[in-house]
């Protein structure tokens, strides 16, 4: 299980790293901690779709206050959980966080080891049932299960499909692109030329004829697909309550 911790103190960031590790060690959970200062450093590597399965976000502190690097986090297509570490027990503070689909908060200080425990476990939950959601590839040699939310898309040439997923890539013979969409379908995927199929969160930005991937990929956008892919953009917006700048260029 990835954690990133984000708190401009690095005093309470170490003291959340070592309660994090007891709890886990605990339940014989294991994980990887990325620390940050800031939520500059947040939003530059969330990108990864590696990044985290849980984000504890100081609320406020200087520059993007939290609650603006989760609303900014979700454009950009995060869907791991975040928790917020907050100081104030403001309930209009609170429930902001729920307009990013916060998971829970942890008041500094008052908040209960215990509590935080069970909110930990529920993040581990979440983050076992997005794993363990796999598809089958196979090609002559080779057959491989790979996470759905690792993959950010596919590409068919005369019947040899690709699937990029992570930083890696896998190759196989399938008898058409249509095959595969029906096996992904109502998995978060759309199809946006006749040989492409395309995450939705992996969506960075697209216009009539090309779109842009969260990973820097540029591929082409068939024009008779364009309104498939602004629709389903929108009805990707509306159920996570991402309005990232996939959807507002949808519009154009």
């Amino acid at each position: 299980m990835r954690i990133a911790i984000c708190d401009q103190d690095s005093v309470a960031r170490d003291w959340y790293a070592r309660l994090l590790a007891d709890l886990t060690r605990r339940h014989g959970i294991e994980i990887e901690l990325a620390h940050y200062q800031n939520g500059n450093g947040v939003l530059f590597h969330v990108k990864d779709k590696r990044f985290a399965d849980l984000l504890l976000l100081e609320t406020w502190f200087p520059g993007p206050s939290g609650l603006d690097v989760a609303r900014q986090a979700r454009r950009m297509g995060y869907s791991g959980e975040i928790v917020f570490l907050t100081a104030s027990r403001s309930v209009a503070d609170i429930l902001a966080g729920y307009d990013v689909d916060a998971l829970h908060y942890i008041i500094k200080g008052e908040t209960p080891v215990e509590k935080i425990e069970e909110i930990l476990l529920r993040a581990h939950e979440a983050a076992q049932k997005a794993e363990k959601k796999y598809v089958l590839f196979a090609s002559a040699s080779e057959w491989i299960n790979i996470a759905i939310r690792s993959i950010r898309y596919l590409e068919i040439y005369k019947k040899l499909c690709t699937v990029y997923y992570d930083d890696k890539s896998f190759e196989f013979y399938a008898p058409s692109l249509e095959v595969i969409e029906k096996q992904l379908e109502g998995m978060g995927f759309v199809r946006t030329h006749r040989s492409y199929l395309v995450a939705l969160e992996e969506i960075l930005s697209v216009s009539y004829t090309e779109l842009v991937t969260r990973g820097g990929k540029t591929l082409p956008v068939g024009r008779t697909y364009y309104q498939s892919i602004r629709q389903a953009l929108e009805a990707f917006a509306q159920a996570t309550g991402w309005q990232g700048e996939a959807a507002q260029a949808s519009g154009n």
